[in-house]
């Protein structure tokens, strides 16, 4: 009787064990499917977006919308505030988005300097003059230079920028920004927005990039279409060894996820963002041996 009790009970733990591996399996197929449907309509609006975007930037609205701010037009014996550009291109950015707005709100004109431990050797060539149209005044300016002859310049220190909440315009603290450079058309406006609008009107790409780009966003498939994105860090980061990966890596995780994205025999495309275009060759020339020719787009 024991004998029989104990078969018993492993055959009804076993239909359990059954009945909840189904149901386990049955909870992550459903799982699975909502997932795919929220990255579908997801995905959807998302390149709705981006299309629209990508017509406005190339159409032209995009320079009437968001103008260049009026940098030279500051009181003409006003102090010149001197903006350090600090290594890192989304550091040096934000240091240098944050000065402008604080400059422009002392009716003060600003000047970009190339080196923080330097603040008086003012920019002349550098990322930023190389692909975008000038921000603040060019180190050649007719008042940059008699500011500097006069002595009526101030250098503006980063962590003045971050420890003034004013100043570093958080999302909680709203303003009314009316300045002789720029002005923002909403009242009480959030520092969060005034920041990512003012961006728009301050970061505008020379026009042989801003055609190579366009030229790029005419294939309309790429806003419909799979693919895989790498950050591939180096500039100011390849100082820090640790902090870099090797080529090899990027590839050997390229390789992993590729089965998981593209189907067998289709052309897999990667869009790859780096402060480093030696690596977008690299990896070209290493997908055409182990990568089944992906389409690789800097």
């Amino acid at each position: 009787l024991a004998a029989i009790v104990a078969v018993v009970n492993i055959a009804t733990n076993a239909r359990r064990h059954r009945t909840l591996v189904q149901l386990r399996s049955e909870a992550v197929k459903e799982q699975r499917r909502r997932v795919v449907q929220v990255l579908k309509t997801e995905n959807e609006t998302l390149s709705k977006t981006l299309r629209s975007a990508a017509h406005s930037y190339c159409d032209g609205n995009d320079l009437v919308e968001y103008p260049l701010p009026k940098y030279d037009k500051c009181p003409s014996n006003s102090t010149l505030n001197i903006i350090p550009f600090h290594e890192g291109m989304t550091t040096g950015l934000r240091y240098v988005l944050l000065g402008a707005l604080m400059s422009f709100q002392e009716s003060r004109c600003f000047a970009i300097s190339k080196d923080p431990k330097k603040p008086l050797d003012l920019l002349s060539s550098s990322i930023l003059t190389e692909y975008f149209e000038e921000i603040g005044l060019a180190h050649d300016d007719n008042f940059v230079k008699k500011a500097m002859m006069d002595g009526r310049y101030e250098v503006r220190n980063w962590k003045q920028l971050l420890s003034d909440v004013m100043l570093s315009r958080i999302e909680a603290i709203k303003y009314d920004y009316h300045t002789f450079a720029y002005t923002h058309p909403k009242h009480a406006v959030d520092g969060l927005t005034l920041k990512r609008d003012f961006l728009r009107h301050m970061w505008h790409l020379l026009p042989l990039y801003r055609e190579n780009v366009c030229i790029t966003l005419k294939d309309e498939e790429i806003f419909d279409t799979d693919y895989i994105a790498l950050s591939i860090r180096r500039g100011d980061l390849s100082k820090k060894l640790e902090s870099v990966k090797t080529m090899g890596e990027y590839i050997r995780e390229t390789e992993r996820v590729l089965p998981l994205i593209f189907d067998k025999g289709q052309t897999p495309k990667i869009f790859v963002a780096t402060d480093d275009c030696a690596m977008v060759d690299i990896l070209r020339s290493i997908a055409l041996i182990g990568l089944s020719s992906p389409n690789v787009i800097s």
